[in-house]
């Protein structure tokens, strides 16, 4: 299954969950830590600027802490 694509205003954002081996998944079950991925482009070839993207996340989920702090310590693999 391929990852979601949304398009609008001439930028596209892509969402995929990973598992821990950072294989895409397209199902887990409960207990499962999977990452989600987002990545966002301009379809101009133009700098994208003030721009917010908002994730809602399934109910359910819940986000963990220290994969935050690893992302922003520049510990990541994005």
């Amino acid at each position: 299954m391929p990852p979601v694509t949304a398009t609008a205003n001439n930028i596209e954002i892509i969402r995929e969950y990973q598992n821990k081996q950072g294989q895409v998944i397209t199902q887990a079950k409960q207990g499962d830590e999977i990452t989600v991925v987002l990545r966002a482009r301009s379809l101009t070839g133009k700098a994208i600027a003030n721009t917010a993207i908002i994730n809602v996340l399934p109910g359910g989920f819940e986000i963990l802490r220290e994969r935050l702090d690893t992302y922003r310590n520049g510990n990541n693999r994005y």
